[in-house]
């Protein structure tokens, strides 16, 4: 239902859009074109003269430069270095377990090597600082 209701509300905007703009450009001024006909016999016998000068383009094309330059740099900044130092700077915790017989045992045979039951373990925990 919903898709028959922005169907119709589609073809409504386009209709008035295709009347606007037929209203609009079919009552054209007579003056109006006059004028826009004589700038453009104007533009056309202007030649050389109206043509874009190299330097015109100097301040579009630092502009360009400059702003390819901030954005690379911030890409960098927020890409590079702030992952770096939020991976430097993120506390995390070292677990070290070390496991062997137990010291009152001399020798130990490779079936009992295997047995995790008369095992010690050891377990140290490091917690890690931030370098910076």
């Amino acid at each position: 239902m919903a898709g028959g209701i922005e169907s119709a509300a589609l073809g409504h905007l386009a209709r008035r859009g295709l009347r606007a703009a037929h209203h609009h450009f079919s009552g054209m001024n007579p003056e109006l074109f006059k004028k826009l006909q004589s700038d453009a016999q104007l533009y056309e016998a202007a030649g050389p003269e109206m043509e874009m000068n190299p330097r015109e383009f100097l301040p579009v094309a630092i502009t360009a430069i400059i702003v390819l330059v901030l954005m690379a740099s911030v890409r960098y900044t927020i890409g590079n270095v702030m992952a770096s130092l939020a991976m430097i700077e993120s506390p995390s915790t070292t677990a070290i377990i070390e496991s062997s017989p137990p010291a009152y045992k001399e020798e130990v045979s490779e079936k009992e090597a295997l047995l995790v039951v008369d095992r010690d373990v050891e377990i140290m925990v490091i917690q890690n600082k931030p370098i910076t």
